[in-house]
């Protein structure tokens, strides 16, 4: 259980329910596949190595939850072409065109048959409630994913209120780390990160580059910042770190895991425990030194400057 991505969102409000609470109404919409005639489905799965296991997998706080989509795969081009094969045979069998009104039922038509005859394509998405701190971690890159986990948590217990820490400029804020080739302590620069033209338009993507070398640095005196750059913190995790606060392609260092193998363990749900500890322990480290670095603050109206204060004492 080690996120690869994620996305970070803040609580507005304190949760008001309690884990027993969340395992009921999480079971309530569980997962069901795909029946013969739908094209898509999704619920909630239990989070552990147990199928058949507790909907909410808890530990230290951190409350992980898994949401199972199924979809039926059914490429454009087949559709496309069962499609241009029936307005044929339509077309000419009663010898007058078909107007778009029938072609669209009849590409719906279409399409319900080949759902009925179409595989089928599983993914799991996981996050966890850190209840302390009120954070919501998602392992994903893409916001609109991270957006949609949320949307079903909030449709599932009827309210989950949640908003992403920004800043006026984490790009700014990594522009700026570059130039001055200097990092909060516990960061370093690694060798891969991307710019864009604010004025002019255009990027430019760097890898395995020494991105302090005159000519990048240069390159950044004309109105180009810094939209994500490739970090290590504490040798422990290395991520990139993008311009919206989510970060990218995580790697846990040497170090995590050796902590984790330090733990002893007999079973495959003894070792899944001991991995969900530790990466989560280290996600909350680097999180909460992030927010106090960075400077985040809310992108609307409600309360993640008392989830600040928080970050800032665990840090002083």
């Amino acid at each position: 259980m080690w996120f690869k991505n994620i996305c970070i969102f803040a609580l507005k409000e304190k949760l008001d329910w309690t884990l027993e609470n969340l395992e009921e109404q999480l079971a309530a919409a569980k997962f069901l596949p795909c029946s013969s005639i739908e094209p898509r489905a999704e619920g909630w799965v239990s989070p552990g190595v147990e199928a058949e296991g507790p909907m909410v997998y808890s530990a230290n706080g951190f409350w992980l939850l898994a949401r199972k989509t199924e979809q039926k795969l059914i490429p454009a081009s087949v559709l496309n072409e069962k499609l241009k094969e029936a307005v044929e045979f339509r077309e000419n069998k009663d010898g007058k065109k078909l107007r778009k009104k029938e072609k669209e039922s009849l590409k719906d038509e279409i399409y319900h048959t080949l759902v009925t005859q179409a595989f089928s394509q599983s993914s799991v998405l996981y996050g966890y409630i850190d209840t302390q701190r009120n954070w919501v971690v998602i392992n994903t890159s893409s916001r609109k994913k991270a957006e949609e986990f949320c949307s079903a948590i909030r449709s599932t217990l009827g309210s989950f209120k949640v908003e992403s820490p920004v800043n006026q400029s984490v790009s700014s804020v990594m522009t700026e780390w570059l130039k001055s080739q200097k990092t909060p302590e516990g960061l370093v620069i690694e060798d891969q990160c991307s710019i864009e033209d604010t004025r002019e338009g255009g990027s430019l993507k760097l890898a395995k580059q020494n991105l302090l070398a005159d000519e990048i640095l240069n390159f950044l005196d004309h109105g180009r910042e810094v939209v994500q750059m490739r970090l290590s913190f504490r040798n422990e995790i290395a991520f990139s770190l993008k311009e919206d606060f989510s970060l990218k392609t995580l790697k846990f260092l040497d170090g995590v895991h050796d902590r984790a193998s330090d733990l002893f363990t007999e079973t495959a749900a003894d070792r899944f425990d001991a991995d969900f500890t530790i990466m989560s322990e280290s996600l909350t480290e680097l999180i909460g030194f992030l927010i106090k670095t960075l400077d985040l603050v809310q992108d609307s109206k409600a309360e993640f400057p008392a989830l600040k204060k928080q970050a800032e004492a665990e840090w002083v």
